[in-house]
């Protein structure tokens, strides 16, 4: 067991993997919500707001779950940001530990950074869509952990900046928002969800 910088907190290497545990619950890598949106395939709204992808960064990485889900039904490799240093070691353990299970493949596609989105998209080569799910106040649904995810996960909201800088990089952007909350700026595309809604900007030649 490893002591975090926070004193309430223990990143755990047990026998059944790896784990961020702490008063609010645990945090691991859990694949239980992502069967049902596998299975809904290309008519799954996330997959279809992104369109035809061979390449996607995935701005707000947290425990991979739309990485994964992405991978697992386009096929795209997943360039994933994640700022903060702990999530970024869990989930890269947790990838590594889908080994020879049904999600393998599609973990061996997610590429995990641990930056912020921003950085990550000076870095990159362009790709064929940016996704970014800012954390919302209050999830419908949410993973196990999800408590614990609040605290160490990097709460800043989608700012210009890092909105254009995504733009620079990718033909697509694609922003998960609570269900019928406004577009981040005007004139973006709804695909709407049962849960939650996305607000896609298309992009060609690095021009809205």
């Amino acid at each position: 067991m490893l002591a975090t910088h926070e004193s309430d907190l223990a990143y755990v290497v047990a026998g059944d993997g790896e784990s961020l545990q702490g008063p609010s619950g645990r945090l691991r890598v859990d694949v239980g919500l992502l069967h049902a949106k596998v299975a809904a395939g290309a008519e799954h709204p996330l997959i279809r707001a992104l369109g035809p992808v061979r390449r996607v960064l995935d701005g707000t990485l947290g425990m991979a779950q739309d990485a994964l889900h992405i991978a697992a039904v386009t096929g795209a490799v997943v360039e994933g940001a994640e700022a903060s240093p702990w999530v970024a070691q869990l989930v890269s353990a947790g990838l590594r530990g889908l080994e020879g299970s049904r999600w393998s493949d599609a973990a061996g596609r997610i590429r995990v950074h641990a930056m912020p989105s921003v950085e990550l998209a000076s870095r990159v080569e362009p790709v064929d869509a940016v996704f970014c799910a800012p954390m919302f106040e209050t999830p419908a649904r949410a993973a196990p952990g999800f408590p614990l995810f609040r605290e160490v996960a990097d709460p800043r909201p989608l700012d210009d900046a890092t909105f254009d800088a995504f733009l620079r990089i990718g033909r697509r952007l694609v922003v998960r928002v609570e269900k019928g909350a406004p577009p981040p700026r005007p004139g973006m595309l709804a695909v709407p969800g049962k849960a939650v809604d996305y607000w896609v900007c298309g992009c060609v030649d690095g021009q809205v």
